[in-house]
């Protein structure tokens, strides 16, 4: 088990690593010989070259890094006002972000991090018997007022 653990934790050290070193790398390589200026894209560029390093974890991991990671891609989207820019666009992106993570939660539920997993399991319930009797009781009065 510690020595599972031991390489988990070593894979995941040399994946950020390697990300952040092909990171740096490219954009100064770019930035200082190739164009000899400053240029949006090339970052762009070194992102897009750097990502290569994720196949360095193991593909379960990959899953839960992608599940991280794509919020943060529609949050970062959202603060660029020329991309998208409307008001209150905040809670559009926790909805969407929420019903992703239930999303998966309810159909892939061992792609979900067994911390999210663990808090959803607690927070929403697995079927309808599992609801709260006062619940439970409520939706069949409203049931039975519908069918009269």
């Amino acid at each position: 088990m510690f020595l599972k653990t031991l390489i988990s934790t070593g894979r995941s050290s040399i994946f950020l690593a390697f990300f952040v070193s092909i990171y740096q790398v490219v954009a100064c390589v770019d930035r200082r010989i190739i164009l000899k200026k400053e240029a949006r894209y090339s970052y762009f560029i070194a992102g897009l070259i750097s990502s290569l390093s994720i196949y360095i974890e193991k593909k379960s991991k990959r899953e839960e890094l992608a599940m991280y990671v794509l919020p943060r891609a529609v949050d970062s989207l959202y603060l660029r006002k020329n991309i998208i820019g409307f008001k209150n666009g905040e809670i559009l992106i926790f909805a969407l972000s929420m019903s992703y993570l239930l999303y998966i939660y309810r159909k892939f539920p061992n792609f979900c991090p067994t911390l999210i997993r663990s808090i959803l399991n607690y927070v929403v319930p697995q079927s309808r018997s599992n609801l709260p009797k006062a619940i439970q009781n409520q939706n069949k009065n409203n049931n039975n007022n519908n069918d009269q």
